[in-house]
Order: C-alpha cells, then sequence, then structure tokens
C-alpha cells in the first residue's frame, strides 16, 4: 500500500509540473490525474486504517496520497479552459450574426449607424472571425494593429478575444463598434453598413 501510495504522489506532482509547464502537459495528464485523485483518496483511507501496525510511514504515505489526491482534482478542475469565442463566420446582408457577445449586422445605407463601406468590398459576403496575431488595419494616416487599438481603448485582455474582426478576404475592414479602415469611396456608388451592438460586454 506504501508503495500505491508513493505511486500516487508522484504522479501528482507529475501533474502539477504539467500544469506550470504548459496547458498542453496538464491536458495530457488531465484524465489519468482524475482517475487517480478518487483511488487516491481510497487507498488513503484503507492505508490509515492498516497503518496502525506497519509503523508511522505507512500512515504518512497514505495521508500524502490524500493530499495529492485532493490536489489533482483541483488542478484538473482548475485546467478547464474558459469557452472561447466561436470560429469565423459569414456575414451576408440583413442576416445578423452573433459573436462572443456581439450581434453583427450587414445592412443598407438608409439605416444609419455603424460604419460605411463601398457595397463592392462587402459582397457577396463578409467574414467575422476573432483577432490574430499580426492583426491591422489601413487608416487614414497609416496602418495601426488591432493589438495596438485594443490597447489604446483600454480594453480588458480577457474581453479582446471576444471583439469581432470584420474582414474582406485578408483586408479588415472594422474592429467592433471600436475602428474601420480607411477606403476610398466613389461618390455615387452603393454603400452598405456594418452595426456591431454589444450584447454582453463593458467597456
Amino acid at each position: 500500500l506504501s508503495l500505491c501510495s508513493a505511486g500516487l504522489y508522484a504522479a501528482g506532482l507529475l501533474c502539477l509540473m504539467g500544469v506550470m509547464l504548459s496547458r498542453l502537459l496538464s491536458f495530457a495528464f488531465g484524465g489519468m490525474a482524475g482517475a487517480m485523485a478518487v483511488t487516491a483518496v481510497v487507498l488513503s483511507g484503507i492505508g490509515n486504517y492498516r497503518s496502525h501496525g506497519d509503523g508511522i510511514s505507512g500512515a504518512g504515505f497514505s495521508v500524502a496520497g490524500l493530499i495529492i489526491g485532493t490536489m489533482v482534482i483541483t488542478l484538473v478542475l482548475s485546467a478547464v479552459p474558459a469557452a472561447s469565442p466561436p470560429g469565423s463566420v459569414l456575414l451576408t446582408p440583413e442576416h445578423p450574426v452573433e459573436f462572443g457577445g456581439w450581434q453583427v449586422l450587414l445592412t443598407g445605407d438608409s439605416c444609419g449607424g455603424g460604419f460605411a463601406f463601398p457595397a463592392e468590398r462587402c459582397l457577396p459576403a463578409l467574414t467575422v472571425r476573432s483577432r490574430q496575431a499580426g492583426d491591422s488595419l489601413s487608416l487614414a494616416y497609416g496602418t495601426k494593429t488591432v493589438k495596438k487599438l485594443l490597447i489604446e481603448r483600454k480594453i480588458p485582455k480577457d474581453l479582446r478575444d471576444k471583439i469581432p474582426i470584420i474582414c474582406n478576404n485578408k483586408v479588415i475592414l472594422a474592429v467592433g463598434d471600436l475602428c474601420a479602415a480607411h477606403l476610398p469611396q466613389k461618390e455615387s456608388g452603393d454603400v452598405l453598413r456594418v452595426i456591431c451592438r454589444r450584447n454582453s460586454y463593458e467597456s
């Protein structure tokens, strides 16, 4: 029984190292750690009952197994990732989409509000996605990275990946309701508007 407790002790330390080193390791050992934690609790109870005749060392290992088992359960539960924003979705005229607590609508110019773009840059559809490394948009005075924009607007880190990025192929047209790209627009050309409304986001 002491050997089993020692093995559980080592497994608990391994899982702890996994959580500390990377999410990959914590997930790799997560399922195994949960089963070991339950076993640790059971064996520790048996060990404490039988350790009266085995000496202090048996009880010590059993208590260690119980403690590590509890730690592993806590680590496995804490390693469950928060819900991530959905993947890329198509945005077509007059068909609003829900994205990470936002509602995004592509509509005619008569509605007002939002950001206006030449219709040819919005058809047949746009893409709504979360931000990616290296994202930037063109402004009247140059380009700015999405990362810098979100920092300047003081958007909390845990909300930045939920803000919808509206794209035409690889060209970013808008970042939520924060900023729109500067695009040349014909005086007589048709215009469509991208309107982003926050359902559950507070700045």
